[in-house]
């Protein structure tokens, strides 16, 4: 992730907030937190903040950096059923999150969920992967990075019928001279397409919903990568 510009994701989404919200917006929900760098500089920015996520080995890595910083919290919770004793001001979920749910009927149980968390004018902001994202840069093909110390093995495939894609990542991480270990992990992305999106979110109870290419106002085409949807 060293090559992502989480500062201008997140002023960017911070914009979507306070151009969207009808409320005033102090406590943030990040739905699919991972290891917390956008929970993180949004609690820079002054909110408050609780982040959800299934991984605990993630979790943790986000809890280590938000030792001692009062007004973030990180909570393991399944999407589609994680249940919090307070509603927010606005949700976010970033970088296509909410790509890796494959199912439309956990995509919109998700949708629901966090309707349930919000309150009434506050606005969920999310980022998806499109399918022409998925088609053009997880297509079948591999990619090598070496980053000195780590050396990762990027293999792709996708499935045009199913609109899913997998990446399979080995990573070689350098513990001495000539001695690497090694992790392999595996990820599975689906593409919705944008009237889909809409409709789930209407069926949630959403009634205003816009849809954006990344890191503008405009709107998306059909070799747009990345969408980014406010519901409010």
């Amino acid at each position: 992730m060293k090559d992502v510009d989480y500062f201008d994701w997140i002023d960017y989404f911070d914009t979507l907030i306070k151009k969207f919200a009808r409320i005033k917006v102090k406590k943030i929900l990040d739905i699919g937190c991972g290891t917390g760098i956008p929970t993180m500089l949004l609690r820079y920015r002054g909110y408050s903040l609780v982040g959800v996520d299934r991984s605990k080995e993630m979790l943790e890595v986000a809890r280590s950096k938000a030792k001692g910083i009062n007004n973030v919290r990180f909570v393991e919770g399944d999407f589609t059923s994680f249940k919090l004793e307070e509603r927010f001001d606005a949700a976010v979920s970033v970088f296509d999150s909410l790509n890796n749910i494959i199912h439309e009927d956990q995509l919109l149980k998700t949708f629901k969920n966090v309707r349930r968390h919000l309150r009434q004018g506050g606005p969920f902001v999310f980022d998806m992967n499109t399918e022409y994202a998925l088609k053009e840069y997880w297509g079948d093909g591999v990619k090598v990075f070496d980053r000195g110390k780590i050396l990762s093995i990027w293999r792709t495939s996708f499935r045009p019928d199913k609109k899913i894609s997998r990446l399979h990542i080995t990573v070689f991480y350098r513990v001495g001279e000539n001695t690497y270990t090694r992790m392999d992990e595996e990820h599975f992305e689906r593409a919705y397409n944008n009237e889909t999106i809409q409709e789930m979110l209407e069926r949630s109870g959403f009634t205003e919903i816009h849809a954006f290419e990344h890191l503008s106002f405009s709107k998306p085409g059909s070799r747009t990568p990345r969408v980014v949807f406010v519901a409010i």
